[in-house]
Parts: C-alpha cells; sequence; structure tokens
C-alpha cells in the first residue's frame, strides 16, 4: 500500500510538471544560438526576434512598439574575465503583473 501510495505521488507530481510545462510553452518561445550553444527563453507576446546578427554570435527582440528590448549575444572570453551578475528576476515578473499578463 505504501509503494503505490509513492507511486501515485510521483505520478500526480509528474503530471502537475507536465501542466507546468505545456503552459510555459503557450507564454514563451526558445532561441537557441548554434555557434555559442546557449538558448533563451522569452515572452513571444511581448518581444518578437529582428534576426540573428550577421556573425552569429546573437539576436535582438523588441516589443510591438520597440519600447523595450533585449538583446543577447555570446562571446569567446580572451582575456579570462569574471563578471558578477545581479539577478533582477522579480522586475520582469512585476511589470508582467501590473500589465495583467499573469496573475
Amino acid at each position: 500500500m505504501i509503494a503505490q501510495k509513492t507511486v501515485m505521488r510521483y505520478l500526480s507530481l509528474a503530471l502537475a510538471l507536465l501542466a507546468q510545462t505545456a503552459f510555459a510553452d503557450d507564454l514563451y518561445q526558445t532561441y537557441h544560438n548554434l555557434r555559442f550553444g546557449y538558448s533563451i527563453a522569452y515572452p513571444k507576446t511581448i518581444l518578437y526576434p529582428q534576426g540573428e546578427s550577421d556573425n552569429g554570435d546573437g539576436q535582438k527582440f523588441l516589443s510591438k512598439e520597440a519600447d523595450a528590448s533585449l538583446i543577447v549575444y555570446g562571446s569567446y572570453n580572451a582575456l579570462d574575465q569574471t563578471y558578477i551578475l545581479k539577478s533582477h528576476a522579480a522586475e520582469p515578473m512585476n511589470i508582467l503583473k501590473k500589465s495583467s499578463l499573469i496573475e
């Protein structure tokens, strides 16, 4: 009986993750950069790709009114420099909440 409950819990978790992934697929599109081997997910109803750069290092994304942009690119670390990035993950979520795109 315990094994059956455990299996049901894992099955429930798997279904919840699958549903969440399907929801995310409705909101986000993935951009893959083959030259540098990275990928990002961007909100497909807010940002629109402008085409990959001529040298294939990245892409620019603009909003419909071009009042917001996202630029992603890769480069070689020839000088072996390390950068510390600050996370501003909460800021986009607050903007989306204010615009009623998410609850």
